[in-house]
């Protein structure tokens, strides 16, 4: 960082020779100067950090157990590649500019697609497990909804089962406690049970 921004603050931009000497698509001169040479040591502590991330990510991704933690890593690691690619063709492009090589069409279908799909697949790696907790919650939501009419039914025939108020705790623990207390409930409520509610329970529910 102190590299790059001495170099940046040190090198100051040549002065415009005429009206038609404007920056390029780049933000560059039509003959770089100096302070253009910050960027070599930025794209190379980009390109270190990427491969770090990469290693990292390839390294943990067989030892996660949960799904979309794997599919997370593996887009992060996807990401970074496409941030190597990006890097490497950014330097080229900068140093065939640097030789006076024209590389505005070059940099238009190379480098700046590149960049748009490195932050997008940065951004989704980092967005999935997030993505993923809303769905679960979701998903926990629906199943608290559907088993609530059962838990309340049971708890008006079984009140002990209700082990403490549910306020205002927080959902997949009330899910989990919504459940277990419908088991107790059933077990409570097994020496009244007609042995042929059962079965007639059974067949409504596979007709249904």
């Amino acid at each position: 960082r102190v590299l790059v921004t001495s170099i940046f603050v040190l090198g100051r931009p040549a002065p415009h020779t005429s009206r038609d000497e404007t920056p390029s698509t780049a933000g560059h001169l039509p003959r770089l100067p100096l302070p253009y040479l910050y960027l070599y040591p930025y794209f190379g502590y980009l390109a270190v950090t990427l491969l770090a991330v990469l290693r990292l990510c390839v390294r943990y991704t067989p030892l996660v157990p949960h799904r979309y933690l794997r599919a997370s890593l593996r887009t992060l690691a996807a990401g970074c590649v496409l941030g190597l690619l990006y890097t490497g063709t950014s330097l080229v492009a900068l140093t065939l500019q640097e030789a006076r090589v024209n590389v505005d069409t070059w940099k238009t279908v190379t480098t700046t697609p590149l960049y748009l799909a490195t932050d997008a697949t940065l951004l989704a790696g980092c967005a999935i497990p997030s993505l993923a907790v809303a769905w679960r919650w979701l998903l926990d939501r629906r199943a608290h909804r559907r088993l609530d009419p059962l838990w309340r039914a049971l708890c008006l025939a079984t009140p002990d089962i209700a082990l403490f108020p549910a306020g205002r705790v927080e959902l997949g623990l009330r899910l989990y406690r919504q459940v277990i207390e419908i088991r107790d409930g059933q077990l409570a409520l097994r020496p009244y049970a007609d042995p042929a509610a059962a079965a007639l329970a059974t067949r409504l529910g596979a007709a249904a």
